[in-house]
């Protein structure tokens, strides 16, 4: 399975509607296989979603969290009202991103997202596809059958804990508080 390929093509989609493209995240080198699967509205709402914890101040994700306290997708789409009230420009840019075309998209012909096995300090369960995957739990929470094609990677044990434990160091230097609050976010938010 090409996964590389099928990230390049994702992107390229985006380049194609004016959108940014990234590399692929480099958590994909340390990914020993990758599976082709669907996932249901009950698990994307079980996700648990990217928190960048080396800039808590300005990464949008990390202030979602320290207002939500939770790194699950379902609980974080269910307080999107919540999130937009609040008024913080980073929290607004990153949730007008989630718009009727991306419902669409999410309804009608969405690219996979790619999602690991287990959910890193880092990145959760979702290193590419956050938007996507968020958009897919509010249309789930709103009573939709969503279903969302996935390429899950699986990390071994031993890669898993020193990729963590080297993120962990580095989130811990720069704001060793937030950064245990994520690692308790984690372990509360278990699927």
């Amino acid at each position: 399975m090409n996964v590389e390929a099928a990230y390049t093509e994702i992107e390229k989609r985006k380049k194609d509607n004016g959108l940014p493209i990234r590399r692929a995240p480099h958590i994909f080198r340390h990914v020993a296989s990758w599976q082709r699967k669907v996932l249901t509205s009950k698990e994307i709402l079980n996700l648990q979603y990217h928190v960048g914890i080396t800039d808590p101040t300005s990464d949008s994700s990390s202030k979602m969290f320290l207002e939500v306290q939770s790194t699950q997708l379902g609980v974080l789409a269910s307080q999107v009202e919540t999130l937009k009230s609040l008024g913080d420009k980073d929290i607004s840019g990153w949730l007008a991103q989630i718009n009727s075309g991306l419902f669409t998209l999410v309804r009608e012909d969405c690219p996979p997202l790619f999602t690991l096995n287990r959910p890193m300090l880092v990145s959760g369960h979702i290193p590419d596809g956050n938007h996507r995957a968020f958009a897919a739990a509010v249309l789930a929470l709103k009573g939709e059958q969503v279903c969302i094609p996935v390429y899950e990677g699986s990390i071994t044990p031993k890669k898993w804990l020193a990729i963590n434990l080297f993120y962990f160091l580095l989130g811990a230097k720069k704001d060793p508080d937030f950064t245990l609050q994520v690692v308790q976010g984690r372990w509360r938010s278990r699927s």
